[in-house]
């Protein structure tokens, strides 16, 4: 699975989004679910998935589906 499919599963699977065609271009303020806690759970989510470390600074500055899938493409992902 490609690295942008595999991050719309773990989006799909944290939120609970039955369609993803539209995924790459959600912003939190769409997902009722994407508040503070929600954000957290999801890079840990992320962090997992792609076997990635995510500090709280860059976690901060990752506010969009596109800004997370270009960080983990700068991360050695497995």
């Amino acid at each position: 699975m490609e690295v942008k499919e595999r991050l719309q599963k773990v989006f799909s699977d944290t939120f609970r989004l039955k369609n993803v065609s539209d995924i790459d271009r959600l912003e939190p303020d769409e997902i009722p679910e994407w508040d503070s806690l929600g954000h957290e759970y999801l890079m840990t989510k992320v962090a997992e998935e792609f076997k990635i470390e995510i500090s709280t600074e860059a976690s901060s500055n990752l506010t969009n589906f596109r800004e997370i899938l270009d960080y983990i493409g700068k991360q050695q992902v497995q």
